[in-house]
This record gives structure tokens, C-alpha cells and sequence, in this order.
């Protein structure tokens, strides 16, 4: 559910950046266009809330709920809208697909796809004795290093949350994620996927043999599912190196 400090309770006359609110049509006025945009938007608290939709579009807001159930009933106004939503629907359906598969990345990454043994050669040799008993003077040692980011594929770089740089020699070290809340995102994602209430149903379901593919005839609960992707929490980086100078870290997102 959408918290109510997020919910905008005034007309919004552009969009974030500044640019106009993209044309839905010539046949619509200027608080029609700007309702039909609003109601179609995932990104938007208003997305598929006519009240909300109608506020943003500059209607009162003591009458929004009634404009909004008034213009959805207006024939020109439901086919726009169908019509985007139907665009919509299947970018976030797209959407969720790719955002489960990463996460299935993110809970079985190899840490050996980020990090190598490398030996080193040591600034003091020092030795070692043998099993044989005998001493000899190793001027070398293992030591771990991360691997360098262009060597990295693409895939697994979307494992990467973060990059520091640490030590006196300004040693590479990667944020990688953290596995149960990735797990967490991707059974959020299954109970999308396959049309469950939430991620307990999800499970049960599967442990019980229960579990079948959603069909066409099952309608996806899709406000709740714009809330889940609107979310900070599903929006893995993949990063750029920053210099050893730039040496502050983000905080990681979470996963």
C-alpha cells in the first residue's frame, strides 16, 4: 500500500524533469489527457486509482473520486485507457520476468566469478621449513584480489551493488548482494508470476504440488504489483569503477 505522505493531493502540471505530460490524443482536453496519463502510469501512486488520477489532472480534490469515476465511464476516455493499459500491463509483466531471473543471479553468484588467487611477489622474503625438514626462502604469497570489472561479464556485474576502494594500496573490493533478500524479491516476483495473494501462498502452493502457471483467465492484482516495482529495494546497480580517489562508498542498495 501506497504510504499516505507519498500520495500527491495536488494537480501536477509536468512530469519530474520538467517536460510537458505527453499528448494522449487530440480528441481530449488538457485535465482529460493529463487524467488518462496519470491512471496509465506504473511509476505514479495514482496508477490505476481514478480519485488520485483525477487530483493529479487538476480536479478538486474534495470531488476527485467522483470526476475520476465519471471520466473513466466517458467512451473515448475507457478506450485510451484500455489501450495504454493493455501497453503497460505487458512491460510490467516483462519487467517482473527479468527482475525474477536477476534475482536467481543474485542468490547463487559465485564469489569466484568476482574474486582470484594471485601470488604476489613479498617486499621481506622470509622462509618456510619443508616436510623434508629443510628451509627455503619464499620470496612470494597467495593473496586474494578482486578481478577487474571489465573482466567481469554482464550478467554477474548485475550482482555487483557496489565498489569501494580499501587498504593503503587501494584495493579493489566489490558490494555483492545479500542473498535472503534476494530470495525475498524472487518469491515477491513468483507470487506475481503465477498469481498468488502473496509470497506465503507462493510457497505453500509449491510445497504442496498445488502450484500451476497462471492462465489468461486469472487477472493480476496490477496495483499491487506497480507498488512492488515502484519499490528501491528491486533495483539492483551495476556499477561503474570510481577512481581510488573516490574513495566515499554509497550505501548498496538492498535486494
Amino acid at each position: 500500500m501506497t504510504p499516505k505522505k507519498n500520495i500527491v493531493r495536488k494537480k501536477v502540471s509536468t512530469l519530474p524533469d520538467g517536460s510537458p505530460i505527453p499528448s494522449m490524443g487530440k480528441e481530449f482536453n488538457k485535465k482529460e489527457n493529463a487524467f488518462i496519463y496519470w491512471y496509465c502510469n506504473r511509476k505514479s501512486e495514482a496508477f490505476m486509482n481514478a480519485g488520485r488520477a483525477a487530483v493529479r489532472a487538476g480536479y478538486k480534490p474534495e470531488n476527485a473520486v467522483i470526476y475520476g469515476y465519471q471520466l473513466k465511464r466517458k467512451q473515448e476516455i475507457s478506450n485510451k485507457i484500455d489501450e495504454v493499459l493493455g501497453q503497460t500491463k505487458e512491460g510490467m509483466k516483462e519487467l517482473i520476468y527479468r527482475i525474477t531471473f536477476m534475482c536467481i543471479d543474485r542468490m547463487f553468484f559465485d564469489i569466484k566469478d568476482f574474486y582470484r588467487q594471485v601470488k604476489k611477489t613479498v617486499k621481506n622474503p622470509y622462509k618456510i621449513k619443508l616436510p623434508d625438514g629443510t628451509w627455503e626462502e619464499r620470496t612470494w604469497e597467495y593473496s586474494i584480489e578482486a578481478i577487474p570489472l571489465d573482466e567481469i561479464s554482464e550478467r554477474n556485474r548485475r550482482c555487483i551493488d557496489n565498489i569501494t576502494y580499501k587498504g593503503k594500496d587501494n584495493q579493489l573490493f566489490y558490494i555483492l548482494p545479500d542473498r535472503d533478500k534476494a530470495a525475498d524479491t524472487f518469491f515477491q516476483c513468483a507470487a506475481i508470476i503465477f498469481g498468488k495473494k502473496n509470497k506465503t501462498e507462493f510457497i505453500n502452493d509449491l510445497l504442496n504440488g498445488k502450484l500451476l502457471v497462471q492462465g489468461d483467465s486469472e487477472e493480476t492484482n496490477w496495483k499491487k504489483t506497480a507498488e512492488f516495482l515502484r519499490g528501491d529495494d528491486i533495483k539492483p546497480v551495476i556499477v561503474l569503477p570510481p577512481t581510488p580517489t573516490q574513495q566515499k562508498t554509497v550505501k548498496p542498495r538492498k535486494m
